[in-house]
C-alpha cells in the first residue's frame, strides 16, 4: 500500500526471507535464546540482539510493546517480509484460561497508541485467516491443545485497573498483551499476513494479579509450542510470489 508519510521505512537489507517470527519477550533465555543463536547465521546486517537470520526466516527478538514492534517490523517488511507470526505471552482476563494454557488469537482490540496512526477510526483488528489456519494445523498435527481468544493490546500494563478489567470483560475480551493489535494493523496496512499464538503467563480475572508460572511448566510450554515454529525456520522456505 502506498504511504503519504514524510518518513518511510528503509530496508534493513535486500532479499531477506519472507517469513518472520516475532518474539517480544523471552522469560527463559537459557532455553529459547540459546536455541535461536545456535541456529542463526550472521545475516545480511551487522550483528545485533534483535534480528536473527535462519535459512527459512527471520526472528525479531525481545522488543516489547507496540511502538518497538512496528518500528522494526516496518523495516523488515520493507526488506521483503510478507508473513509475521507473533509468539508471545499474555495475561488471562477470564477464569477459563489459566497459567500455562495457550491461545491462538482470533482478534485484537487496540488499547495502544500505535495502530491508530494506521487506522484512526478502527480499534479491532484481525489476523490472517490463512496464516492462522497454518498455526492451528501445526498445533493439531502435534496434538497440542489450544483455545481461540480475543486479546486487548495495551501500552500501560501498570494501569490495568478494576474498571479497565470490567470494561474488557464486558467486551468479551479473553486475554491482554502488548503488541498484537499493532502487528495486525500494520499487516493489514502493508497488505501482508500476520497471526498470533500466546501463552498465558499470568492471571488478572480475579482482580488480584497471579504471576506464579512454575519454571518447569514454563520450560515445557516453550519447548512444546514455540520450538515447532522455530524449527520450521531451519529449512529454507519456497519464496513467496511477489505481490503485484
Amino acid at each position: 500500500m502506498l504511504s503519504d508519510s514524510i518518513v518511510n521505512p528503509r530496508p534493513l537489507a535486500k532479499n531477506v526471507p519472507s517469513f518472520c517470527l516475532y518474539i517480544p519477550f523471552d522469560p527463559f533465555p537459557s532455553l529459547l535464546q540459546a536455541a535461536i543463536e545456535k541456529s542463526a547465521s550472521p545475516g545480511p546486517w551487522p550483528r545485533n540482539d534483535h534480528v536473527y537470520t535462519l535459512s527459512g526466516g527471520i526472528i525479531l527478538y525481545r522488543l516489547v510493546g507496540a511502538p518497538a514492534a512496528v518500528l522494526w517490523l516496518e523495516r523488515l517488511i520493507a526488506s521483503g517480509v510478507q508473513k509475521i507470526l507473533l509468539l508471545s505471552f499474555c495475561g488471562s482476563l477470564k477464569p477459563g484460561l489459566r497459567i500455562g494454557q495457550v491461545v491462538v488469537l482470533r482478534q485484537a482490540l487496540a488499547d495502544e497508541g500505535t495502530s491508530r496512526h494506521y487506522f484512526p477510526r478502527q480499534r479491532t483488528f484481525f489476523p490472517s485467516p490463512v496464516l492462522t489456519g497454518e498455526v492451528v494445523q501445526t498445533l493439531g498435527h502435534r496434538g497440542l491443545p489450544f483455545s481461540l481468544a480475543a486479546t486487548v493490546s495495551t501500552d500501560a500494563p501498570y494501569r490495568e485497573t478494576q474498571t479497565w478489567l470490567k470494561k474488557m470483560r464486558d467486551r468479551h475480551i479473553d486475554v491482554v498483551d502488548m503488541e498484537a493489535s499493532a502487528v495486525f494493523a500494520l499487516a493489514r496496512y502493508r497488505g501482508i499476513e500476520a497471526a498470533g499464538l500466546t501463552v498465558v503467563s499470568d492471571e488478572l480475572f480475579s482482580g488480584v494479579w497471579n504471576d506464579h508460572f512454575p519454571p518447569f511448566l514454563l520450560r515445557e510450554t516453550i519447548e512444546r509450542y514455540f520450538f515447532p515454529f522455530l524449527d520450521s525456520l531451519k529449512t529454507p522456505r519456497i519464496p513467496a510470489e511477489p505481490k503485484p
